[in-house]
């Protein structure tokens, strides 16, 4: 019999997913954006020996986020390009559902979502674990992270302004500055504008 799910029921099952795996665990979301639970339990798994399989659909992955994943020997990472499908999945049991695996969708959000237990249900499973299968298929594995636009932005930035102050920098060693009256005053120089400097130039002229 097919389990209909709200948000509490989601996140038990959820958890439940990962912690009950013995062979084997797949997380489609297009968010890959995991809470700090579920690192937790996903380095446990890795720990021993679990074979995960993760495929996201956003290209604007974090780049920590990425790091720590390809880090983990057991978890195999992939991208799959318009990816909207939520499905978490053992060897006994699979999740459909709108919940994504970052803390806000886990706490603020209303989701819905079936469980279904092979024992119960085999048709159902094997048919939900075929689809996983064949988006696992067509996914790209260990796909960099984008910089984001307010990244490339920022870091644009950054350099435009290293080359204006660089610029203004060797305009202003470069080029003698010259008073109203035609005299050269020489900043880069230790000398200074002292009155007795002015009465010689006055005298001069």
């Amino acid at each position: 019999m097919v389990q209909v799910l709200n948000t509490t029921g989601l996140n038990y099952q959820l958890e439940k997913t990962i912690t009950e795996a013995e062979e084997r665990i797949i997380l489609i979301s297009p968010y890959l954006k995991l809470s700090n639970r579920i690192k937790e339990l996903i380095e446990d798994k890795n720990r021993l020996k679990v074979d995960i399989r993760i495929v996201y659909g956003k290209s604007e992955l974090n780049s920590k986020e990425y790091e720590w994943l390809t880090n983990l020997p057991f978890v195999r990472l992939s991208f799959c390009k318009n990816l909207h499908a939520k499905l978490y999945a053992n060897e006994n049991q699979c999740i459909v559902c709108s919940l994504n695996l970052y803390d806000f969708s886990q706490i603020n959000n209303h989701e819905i979502g079936v469980l279904i237990i092979k024992e119960q249900e085999k048709d159902a499973y094997t048919s939900s674990l075929n689809e996983a299968q064949r988006l696992i298929r067509i996914s790209t594995d260990n796909i960099q992270p984008l910089t984001t636009d307010k990244e490339t932005t920022g870091s644009k930035e950054s350099e435009k302004t290293n080359k204006e102050s660089s610029d203004f920098t060797s305009a202003f060693h470069e080029e003698p500055l010259t008073n109203q009256n035609g005299l050269i005053t020489d900043l880069n120089t230790n000398s200074k504008l002292t009155s007795t400097n002015l009465a010689k130039n006055h005298k001069t002229d």
